[in-house]
């Protein structure tokens, strides 16, 4: 686990765009890191949310702790505040836009057993992976300098 500056590594079990559990919960948060000499390296994420019913919502971003407060606090977008839809139960991360794109149009497209069993593989009990960053239910957006995500490094 950790940032690596390598695209992440795939897994064709799971589809040419998803990629393998090394890569997956860094808890970066769409830091960006800078090295001497070295242009930015951007971390995405693909995420999934799930409400207390079992509805989901698979979404992508480049900063996993604002949107998802952005979520929580109903602003995130129409879907998820209609079925409030905020429990982050699986996300994965690459510094690949364009994969993390894809692979967010393709689990969106998957059967909802095949994104459970996803999620089933890391986080069995479906629970809310955010609490591991001090990010409560209703917290309000707080800027994309926000540390809550980096306190858990």
């Amino acid at each position: 686990m950790g940032m690596n500056s390598e695209p992440a590594e795939r897994d064709s079990s799971l589809g040419a765009s998803h990629f393998t559990q090394n890569d997956m919960g860094c808890g970066l948060g769409g830091l960006t890191v800078y090295r001497l000499g070295m242009r930015r390296q951007r971390t995405f994420f693909v995420y999934m949310l799930m409400n207390q019913k079992g509805t989901l919502y698979t979404g992508v971003t480049n900063n996993l702790e604002f949107r998802l407060a952005q979520h929580r606090s109903g602003t995130g977008n129409k879907f998820t505040a209609q079925y409030d839809v905020h429990r982050l139960v699986w996300y994965d991360t690459t510094t690949d836009v364009n994969a993390a794109i894809t692979s967010e149009k393709q689990i969106k497209g998957w059967l909802r057993s095949k994104k459970i069993a996803l999620i089933k593989e890391n986080n069995p009990n479906f629970r809310d992976l955010a609490q591991d960053w001090g990010l409560d239910q209703a917290e309000e957006p707080v800027g994309r300098g926000s540390s809550a995500l980096r306190a858990s490094e």
